[in-house]
């Protein structure tokens, strides 16, 4: 194969199959969620998700993903929680889980 023709065919696969890349925004003393809530429906498919190395993340309210395809979350970084538990497991259990 010649080089230009693997230019072509690069740029042919990379056109067909569109990749998404969130970087997770962290605001620091906030709920770093709603952000990435309100992105989800944008991500779906053919995304990578990143937690970025290095920073502490506030996961103050859940997440529920909607059903992925072909989505890669990578958390590099740290996540925190609310130290309050009971607000914890009110906020976890309304929405289903236990």
């Amino acid at each position: 194969m010649h080089l230009s023709s693997f230019f072509v065919t690069t740029t042919w696969i990379s056109a067909s199959f569109a990749w998404n890349r969130f970087l997770v925004q962290h605001s620091p003393g906030q709920d770093d969620t709603p952000a990435l809530v309100k992105a989800l429906p944008d991500l779906a498919e053919n995304s990578s998700i990143i937690f970025q190395k290095g920073v502490t993340y506030n996961i103050f309210t859940p997440i529920k993903f909607p059903a992925l395809n072909n989505v890669e979350i990578a958390i590099e970084g740290n996540l925190t929680y609310p130290e309050d538990i009971p607000t914890v497991q009110g906020k976890f259990l309304i929405i289903g889980w236990s």
